[in-house]
């Protein structure tokens, strides 16, 4: 699990994986504190490394796995 937090330890970004339902979750919040969750089918629990980015603009979230 990744989590960025700013100075007052509110959420900003987390990225989360699970295994069991071959998901990876990013739950991010926004200026006015408002909190999304975005789910991708992806199992990433395989025992193998990964390079994982994430890109969120006003209208599209995408997640990259392994540079795909």
């Amino acid at each position: 699990m990744i989590i960025i937090d700013c100075l007052y330890f509110y959420r900003l970004l987390e990225l989360e994986s699970s295994g069991q339902k071959s998901e990876v979750r990013l739950h991010f919040q926004t200026k006015g504190q408002q909190t999304y969750t975005e789910i991708f089918p992806y199992m990433l629990a395989d025992d193998q490394w990964h390079k994982v980015s994430v890109s969120i603009s006003a209208s599209h979230v995408a997640l990259y796995v392994d540079c795909n």
